[in-house]
């Protein structure tokens, strides 16, 4: 009897000891120290206990607490033969916000919690870098893990967020910025002027709710004293692209009150004070330009409706008409804000021989009413 005791007790051992290896080995933790939008790699082996077993991982990030528990879901078959095979597991984990992290793997076995296993990968920390670039990929929305607190914070978009969660989750182009948009605006602006200006510049900021259009890339902000007048702003610039839009910062959040056209930009019925006007395009593109001439109060507003040019498009002429002025000057540009005619005249018609080169063309037109600028295109 003695000898079936120690027999069975043998057998048991030996197989508690042909299941007592670990699922989990040589765990590693790719960095200890990381900037905001990199990922983090935990890299480990899962140790298979027989040639019939199976297992799946899942990641969970607690976003409050700053702790990543990685979950590997074991399943083991006693009945099958023991092997030695294993596999490298290697998990990249992104998005991750400020802090430090806790990283721990986590080894459920079904059917059989004596072989569950918990380990302590390490701990890492994410930085903000140095440069704040807007450009850099991260993810989609996904909110609902932000922790309710922290200080109201300004995304890339130009918009205000209850905290840098939310600001993180909520923009695909990522970064932040610690202080409010006006701020942004208001460092960012200088004297509006008319002129000729560069748009390949180093602003970067996306802001404009008013348009169907996603704008974004390079902007011109403008500081703009408003007198209460209603008031015509006409440009040129050499992308069609390219819209003026007028803003007012409220309690540090940007509104986008009124959105151009490809060539004037109209002001009514807003009160004297500071507002803005910023510049941009619709898309990226290079060494684009745009020329603000002319800045017409309310009785000049009708230049617009007093100019007919005709074809459109047109071949190889166009008729330049003002039905009740007479024209002073007419200068056309190409898209690259060049140009290739221009005449003073003092007649209330002019026929225009055209250039011979296809593309879009604008049509620049000064009377005592003021001045307005039209596209034709040349076929």
């Amino acid at each position: 009897m003695k000898k079936l005791i120690v027999f069975l007790l043998l057998v048991v051992l030996s197989i508690l000891s042909s299941v007592a290896q670990d699922i989990i080995s040589d765990e590693s933790i790719s960095d200890y120290y990381i900037n905001l939008g990199e990922e983090i790699e935990v890299e480990f082996d899962v140790n298979y206990i027989t040639d019939c077993d199976s297992y799946s991982v899942d990641v969970d990030i607690d976003y409050l607490f700053k702790e990543i528990t990685i979950t590997v879901d074991y399943d083991y078959d006693e009945d099958c033969d023991e092997t030695d095979d294993y596999d490298t597991e290697q998990v990249d984990i992104l998005p991750l916000l400020e802090g430090d992290y806790s990283v721990v793997i986590e080894c459920d076995v079904s059917f059989n919690f004596d072989l569950d296993e918990d380990i302590d990968v390490g701990d890492f920390e994410v930085v903000k870098p140095e440069n704040k670039d807007c450009d850099a990929s991260f993810v989609p929305f996904i909110s609902g893990f932000c922790p309710i607190y922290g200080d109201e914070v300004c995304a890339c978009n130009g918009q205000n967020y209850d905290n840098e969660c939310e600001a993180y989750f909520e923009e695909e182009h990522g970064l932040y910025y610690h202080f409010t948009c006006s701020d942004f605006v208001e460092e960012n602006s200088i004297n509006f002027e008319c002129g000729i200006y560069s748009l390949d510049i180093d602003n970067t900021f996306e802001i404009y709710e008013c348009s169907n259009k996603e704008f974004d890339g390079d902007e011109l902000y403008f500081e703009y004293e408003h007198s209460g007048d209603s008031v015509l702003i006409t440009f040129n610039s050499s992308s069609s692209g390219t819209r003026l839009f007028l803003v007012d910062i409220d309690f540090g959040d940007i509104e986008c009150l009124e959105e151009s056209d490809d060539s004037k930009l109209e002001i009514y019925n807003y009160g004297s004070g500071t507002y803005y006007v910023i510049a941009d395009e619709d898309g990226y593109s290079w060494n684009n330009s745009i020329e603000i001439c002319d800045i017409n109060t309310a009785e000049d507003i009708t230049a617009s409706n007093d100019i007919s040019i005709f074809p459109n498009p047109a071949k190889s002429f166009i008729k330049v008409k003002s039905s009740s002025q007479k024209i002073q000057n007419i200068r056309i540009n190409n898209e690259m804000g060049q140009t290739v005619f221009f005449s003073k005249d003092y007649q209330q018609e002019r026929k225009i021989q055209l250039p011979d080169k296809n593309g879009l063309y604008f049509v620049r037109v000064v009377t005592a009413l003021g001045s307005t600028t039209k596209k034709i295109l040349i076929e």
